[in-house]
């Protein structure tokens, strides 16, 4: 981490003002710490970000080994596999392939697995593997040139292991022997902490000696693609590990230690990293016979290791913050930051300067950049408030002019120290942007446009009076090649010459769109940076051109342009896009965003500077190389990534796909490119067809195949590019047994004649249970009728002539009227009785007849009117026996309520069938009741609820006092 310190001499302020401002910087301390790189995390699918160790196998793809399992990468999506499949503990600290492209896991607990073939073998499924059984996590694994595989545990235990013989080796630990790897010249070596053993044939035998430091043990790791002689640590050296002897590299004094670095590897490229026991990782550059000075990367974060893909790309692996890619040796791209008190504080603008870039931050401080270090210069609050720093111009005088939100401030060479406001008494200084005129003349604009007067306190006067009739709120200001004025306002641009201004409006659909920024494009054209609609190309009064995403833009929302040469640079909401003009037409265009490295897309202002383009965001001051670093490996042919059949996880390593008709297929193919695999597109074609589908994301989804071979090709390129040559998948289809020709025809006679059988034996069978039930109803009509005939005629004959006799002998007695009324009543439930029985009242409108009687009759005597409205169909509505009653129950409750209670004059019964739902009201005149208070007394409510319960209805109350009441039933008849 470099950092530096301010050492300005601030006698002339006094002591208070040099504390202060000592405070200020103290709240500053500018960091140069990480390159360009991307991090994959949780949200990307690792199954945690706690990762160990990376490996590339010989597809091209990615493995990770985590704390939760261990993943497989495709550039796109991740792979996750646990101990549910196969895996003999989550914890896999290690990964290694063997030339039988087996991918071994170490774990934790020391037992081993690989992959192989589409799946994870384990001691289940081969006993080989039950050789290892050392119980302690295993550190390191190597390969001799016999194809045995080489293991070491942290107890110092070695085991040998033949894959292709029968023979295993065990060679008891000694508490030191952590490391096993081959050298150059393909012998198995052993190191300790200090001590390097040679196996002889036979068991290990001691090589030579490490100068180390006591009680500390070096990892020895060997990087992907490193191909030379392991390194290790010693005491204040590295050391290459050699079968005749350790040779010393060159190192500079005292930045090499044991105490503080945990082991050490080297990439390709002779670059040696250094594990930092503490947080990070030092990288140690080659250069030329040398090597440079080291660098800290990753400061804040812990690095478990290291490793380099065959693209030369390197992955870092932390415990808390997953995996870190870097693009290459990271000279591509660095982050600068600055960090205070109040936490990371974002670049907004940019500025060259006569010997530095000079940059504004979001919190209003001014920071510099020179020789590749990032420095404050004026904290915010230095020369009163400040604002956001939105816009830096450097003037003819190498003054630097700064635009802030509550003011226009500037920097002078003959005054380095300070830092100088525009004053005016009657102007608003509110900058959004600068303009420094060919002549030498400072504009502003923001609240107006102002001018800026020469000396050394500048003050600040408005342009023009017209300016207050409503150009008042602007963004930017650019002058042209003749060196005429435009800003914008209103969604207008203004050209302003001799402080005179012309409106020019934008013609739709760019009339209301914002303008975020002007320059000068050409000797008479403006580019117009807009908040939507991409670039527009303004020229004699009118759009004559425009530039969005389709030609080479990140996004159409473009914040700043700059133009340096043919090149078009443009700063946009989602990254930064460089256009190569020709006229008015893009001739190239790349790009920076987050896929190629940039900490974040939310970009403020860019800067080219000494072959290098100096890119402010909220993420700090970003250094990259003009152009960002093109993938030139082989754009490989895809890969089947994922075979699913029937939604089960298929392996990918048989040569074709067997499918049955009915089965569902899903094919995932990956083109192997992890910088900007989004990017990637896909197609396929089935049975040589020539017209290609696309494939989304590689997905290809293929329902009930026909049987016979299938064909598919899947092909991919990057963006615009060529097509890749196709991956070729040839897919079995096969009918299931039952599905054959044969099976089909026998089935169908089968069915058909099963069918007809079945049909024939219903259709009897049904006519026959009709015919019983006809035959049976008949028979219990007759004897109801019977019955019902029988109690007529002979019950009722003697009843009606014992009321005959006791009316005659009644002579006014109460026995006599007891009696009388004790046979009325007998003779009314033999009605009831009767009617019940009747077979030809078995209807809704036979009830409705039967009830209504009744009721006219207890009406009659209780000296009430009655009336009734009745329109039910013709038709029989059959009902059953219990349905009748409880319907006839539930009238006589409500008519007799309303004779007891009601105090009623008259009783009126309304019946009506609609849709089959009978709707039912019994409505009175009488004094009415409260529902809520005295329906809670009155059984006969809970009697009618029941009933209209028992048939399946609706019952309602609803009543006034002294309106009377009217209680409905609404029953659909089932």
């Amino acid at each position: 981490m470099d950092q530096s310190s301010t050492t300005e001499t601030f006698s002339a302020f006094g002591f208070r003002w040099a504390v202060t401002f000592c405070f200020f910087i103290a709240l500053f301390v500018c960091l140069a710490q990480d390159p360009f790189h991307t991090n994959l995390t949780l949200a990307d699918g690792l199954p945690s970000n706690q990762v160990y160790c990376a490996l590339e196998d010989h597809e091209g793809f990615l493995w990770f080994g985590t704390d939760a399992g261990v993943a497989r990468y495709d550039g796109v999506e991740f792979n996750v596999f646990s101990v549910a499949d196969g895996l003999t503990d989550n914890e896999v600290i290690g990964l290694y392939e063997d030339s039988e492209f087996r991918i071994w896991f170490l774990t934790l607990n020391g037992r081993l697995s690989y992959w192989y073939r589409g799946e994870i073998i384990n001691s289940r499924k081969t006993e080989k593997l039950e050789l290892i059984t050392g119980g302690s996590a295993l550190t390191s694994v190597c390969e001799d040139l016999n194809g045995r595989l080489w293991f070491a545990n942290l107890n110092g235990d070695v085991f040998r292991l033949d894959m292709a013989g029968d023979s295993g080796l065990f060679l008891p630990g000694n508490s030191r022997i952590h490391n096993v790897f081959r050298d150059q010249h393909g012998s198995i070596l052993c190191y300790s902490g200090d001590v390097v053993e040679r196996f002889n044939g036979a068991n290990l035998a001691r090589l030579y000696t490490i100068p180390s430091t006591p009680l500390i043990t070096s990892l020895v790791t060997q990087m992907g693609r490193g191909g030379k002689a392991p390194l290790v640590l010693g005491k204040n050296a590295i050391y290459e590990l050699q079968c005749n002897g350790p040779l010393e590299l060159p190192c500079p004094g005292g930045n090499v230690d044991p105490l503080l670095h945990s082991g050490c590897t080297r990439d390709s490229q002779g670059n040696i990293w250094l594990f930092r026991r503490d947080a990070g990782i030092d990288n140690w550059p080659k250069r030329g016979n040398g090597f440079g000075p080291i660098s800290r990367w990753f400061a804040k974060d812990k690095v478990n290791s290291v490793y380099e893909d065959r693209r030369g790309d390197h992955w870092f692996c932390t415990p808390t913050k997953g995996v870190f890619r870097v693009q290459g040796n990271g000279e591509d791209g660095v982050i600068y930051r600055s960090e205070g008190g109040e936490g990371h504080d974002g670049f907004l603008a940019l500025v060259k300067g006569k010997d530095r870039v000079w940059i504004g931050s979001q919190k209003g401080n001014i920071l510099s950049f020179r020789n590749n270090t990032l420095k404050p210069e004026f904290p915010s609050g230095f020369a009163g408030p400040v604002g956001r720093i939105m816009r830096i111009r450097e003037h003819p005088d190498n003054s630097i002019w700064f635009a802030g939100d509550f003011g226009v401030f500037k920097w002078s060479p003959e005054n380095p120290s300070k830092l100088v406001g525009a004053r005016s008494s009657s102007v608003f200084t509110m900058a959004k942007s600068l303009c420094i005129s060919g002549d030498g003349k400072v504009f502003t604009v923001g609240n107006g446009i102002t001018r800026m007067l020469p000396g050394p306190n500048p003050t600040a006067t408005l342009l023009g009076n017209q300016w207050t009739q409503g150009w008042q709120k602007t963004y930017c200001i650019t002058e042209d090649a003749d060196g005429i004025l435009w800003t914008e306002g209103n969604g207008s641009l203004i050209a302003w010459d001799n402080e005179a201004g012309t409106e020019y409006r934008l013609p739709e659909p760019y009339a209301s769109i914002r303008i975020n920024d002007l320059i000068a494009y050409g000797r008479d054209s403006l580019a117009i940076a807009t908040a939507g609609m991409g670039i527009l190309i303004w020229s004699k009064a009118q759009v004559v051109g425009s530039i969005n995403t389709t030609n080479g833009l990140c996004s159409d929302i473009v914040r700043r342009l700059h133009r340096f040469g043919d090149t078009l640079w443009c700063v946009t909401a989602k990254g930064v896009s460089g256009l190569k003009m020709q006229g008015n037409q893009v001739r190239e265009h790349w790009q920076w965003t987050t896929a190629e490295g940039l900490p974040t897309d939310d970009i403020h202002d860019l800067l080219p500077d000494r072959g290098h383009l100096l890119i402010a965001s909220e993420a700090g001051l970003c250094v990259v190389s003009p152009k960002p670093r093109e993938d030139t490996s082989a754009l490989l042919r895809p890969h089947l990534a994922h075979l699913i059949i029937n939604d089960l996880p298929q392996s990918t390593a048989e040569p074709r796909v067997l499918l049955r008709t009915d089965d569902r297929c899903e094919i995932v193919a990956r083109t192997l490119l992890f910088g900007n695999g989004l990017q990637i597109q896909y197609a396929y074609s089935l049975n040589s067809e020539e017209q290609w589908h696309t494939a989304q994301n590689g997905r290809i989804l293929l329902d009930r195949l026909p049987q016979g071979v299938q064909h598919v090709e899947i092909r991919s390129r990057r963006g615009s590019g060529e097509w890749s040559a196709p991956l070729h998948l040839p897919i079995v289809v096969k009918p299931y047994w039952w599905n054959s020709r044969a099976t089909i025809l026998l089935v169908s006679l089968l069915g058909a004649s099963a069918l007809f059988f079945g049909l024939y034996y219903w259709t009897q069978k049904g006519v026959r249970h009709k015919l019983a039930w006809v035959r049976a109803q008949a028979s219990l009509n007759l004897e109801r009728q019977r019955i019902a005939t029988d109690v007529h005629d002979d019950l009722g004959a003697d009843l009606s002539r014992l009321l005959m006799l006791a009316r005659q002998q009644e002579g006014g007695s109460n026995d006599g009227q007891l009696l009388t009324q004790g046979i009325k009543g007998s003779m009314e439930k033999i009605d009831e009785i009767i009617w019940s029985l009747d077979p030809r009242r078995d209807t809704l409108l036979g009830t409705a007849q039967f009830i209504e009687q009744q009721t006219r009759e207890l009406c009659l005597a209780n000296n009430l009117a009655f009336r009734t409205l009745m329109d039910l169909p013709q038709k029989q509505v059959q009902l059953s026996a219990k349905q009748r009653r409880d319907l006839m129950l539930f009238v006589r409750e409500a008519t007799r309520n309303a004779v007891k209670h009601a105090k009623a004059k008259g009783i009126r019964v309304d019946w009506s069938l609609e849709n089959n739902t009978l709707h039912l009201a019994v409505e009175d005149d009488g004094i009415g009741f409260d529902p809520v208070t005295q329906g809670q007394r009155r059984n006969g409510l809970g009697n009618m609820g029941e009933r209209a319960k028992n048939l399946g209805g609706r019952f309602s109350i609803t009543s006034k006092i002294e309106e009377g009441t009217r209680v409905s039933l609404i029953w659909p008849i089932p």
